[in-house]
């Protein structure tokens, strides 16, 4: 029987690699998701912050409380990584424009087709167009929600603004893109 979770983190806490191996393997694709959407970064840097990330909490693993949401806790880890290099000037050498989208979006679920419309590969190009003439804000809010599954507070956490500032980003950029899907076609 798989194991959830929370019981991964405490096998880790208690020093199982195997249980470290398990969240890092769960994890590290929408970590690398969102790191690659925070700043025009190389994929190099963005795995090197995971990687960090992953270090200290096995350093300091038996110090840490068991999280409410693991990827949540993980990519809050991850933001306060990058923006902590970003800070020190180890500054990524990547343009924003040379994300590949398809990669980052890869992972769609029946909620985002709801919201983004019926699947047709002119609709996925224009999509993938439109998120990517939003404003930064209002793309990582979409990811968030729609990528990453994260509730409106803890976009407001990891974003550092308010819960309803979360909700009208999203809903600003979700009406932003029905806007221009709609005159499309």
């Amino acid at each position: 029987m798989e194991k959830s979770e929370n019981e991964y983190w405490l096998s880790f806490q208690k020093g199982d690699e195997e249980a470290y191996t398990c969240l890092y393997r769960l994890h590290v694709k929408a970590m690398f998701r969102y790191g690659m959407s925070l700043v025009p970064a190389s994929e190099a840097f963005v795995f090197d912050c995971i990687h960090d990330v992953f270090t200290e909490l096995w350093i300091k693993r038996e110090k840490l409380s068991a999280p409410d949401n693991v990827r949540f806790y993980l990519l809050k880890a991850l933001k306060n990584r990058v923006l902590h290099l970003l800070e020190r000037k180890e500054k990524p050498s990547k343009n924003l424009e040379s994300v590949d989208f398809d990669d980052l979006w890869a992972d769609y679920s029946p909620e985002d087709i709801m919201v983004l419309g019926e699947e047709s590969q002119y609709r996925q190009e224009l999509i993938k167009k439109l998120i990517g003439q939003l404003p930064h804000r209002q793309q990582e809010v979409l990811r968030l929600r729609f990528v990453e599954s994260l509730d409106f507070q803890e976009i407001a956490d990891l974003m550092s603004i308010n819960r309803q500032s979360a909700q009208n980003l999203t809903q600003r950029a979700v009406e932003k893109m029905r806007g221009w899907i709609l005159k499309h076609e």
